[in-house]
């Protein structure tokens, strides 16, 4: 098992990856940044330039995948690390917390999903492959082209954030109504021609609908769409975090009314979508088991 950290001051994890390799059993040298290269085998040797960490896989070694956790314990998706050939591999750290959620086919325009950078300051890079660890330093150095202050930044990231958690909270609020919508469409198919199963079903999409049509602009299907739809609260909230991440520096006033306006109306719509699920959803399940609708038809 492979397990690549990347650890704040405090000591808690900023962001980590996770994998299996099948590595090949050595002695992992001590790293120091801009140190020597490891010996070959299915290790990571850290280096300090940019946080990026290269890696010398064994023959047989496959494509990794990795969890991201934050400092807290809370959980991110996956991410998918490069595909792992018998040779030289670099896995690369950008700097950034995690990538805010996502949901298939999402299309924003006012703003994105990435995550805000980290502070300058110490962070350690942790490579554990197997029962073998290796720590090596890392500095993020503030750009010396601005003279924002530590508290600036501090602020900015902050807000950044709150923005980055509100957007995964919606978008994956958004991804469960698609989800749980795929299998009204299954049930109803199973159900055949009773109607009140089909009733039950379609009264609860409709009222995912008008939630999910308030969170996300649902006719987007290209990039340029949005051109002709208007943006939802989704991509406002996104938007609001892009403004705020231009440059190094604290939030605007402006720009944490507009953030708070958001999230309130956010909030209203995601209260709504946990009164269907706690009193729609068990209800029209309910339906299902009463009308005897068939497991698989």
């Amino acid at each position: 098992k492979v397990s690549l950290a990347f650890l704040g001051a405090d000591g808690k994890v900023i962001r980590e990856l996770k994998g299996e390799v099948q590595a090949e059993a050595s002695k992992p040298t001590e790293l120091r940044a801009g140190g020597p290269p490891p010996p070959p085998a299915a290790t990571e040797a850290i280096k300090s330039e940019g946080g990026a960490a290269e890696q010398q896989p064994s023959p047989e070694a496959g494509e990794e995948r990795g969890e991201e956790e934050e400092a807290g314990g809370r959980r991110r998706d996956l991410d998918k690390l490069p595909t792992i050939t018998n040779g030289h591999n670099r896995v690369s750290w950008n700097l950034r917390a995690p990538e805010a959620k996502r949901f298939p086919g999402m299309i924003l325009w006012a703003g994105g999903t990435l995550g805000p950078r980290v502070l300058p300051g110490t962070y350690t890079a942790r490579l554990t492959v197997g029962d073998q660890t290796m720590t090596a330093p890392l500095e993020v150095r503030q750009d010396p082209r601005t003279t924002a202050s530590a508290a600036d930044l501090k602020a900015q990231f902050d807000f950044l954030m709150s923005v980055h958690d509100k957007l995964s909270q919606v978008n994956e609020q958004i991804g469960r109504i698609r989800d749980v919508r795929k299998t009204l469409t299954d049930v109803k198919k199973r159900a055949g021609d009773n109607k009140a199963v089909t009733d039950a079903a379609n009264d609860l999409d409709k009222k995912m609908t008008a939630v999910e049509e308030a969170l996300y602009q649902t006719r987007n299907r290209s990039s340029q769409d949005p051109l002709n739809f208007p943006i939802r609260l989704n991509d406002k909230l996104a938007g609001v975090g892009d403004s705020a991440a231009a440059g190094a520096f604290a939030p605007t006033a402006q720009q944490v009314a507009v953030r708070d306006q958001l999230v309130v109306q956010i909030d209203a719509e995601l209260a709504k979508l946990k009164a269907i699920w706690d009193t729609d959803l068990p209800a029209f399940n309910k339906v299902v088991r009463d009308q005897n609708v068939p497991a698989i038809r």
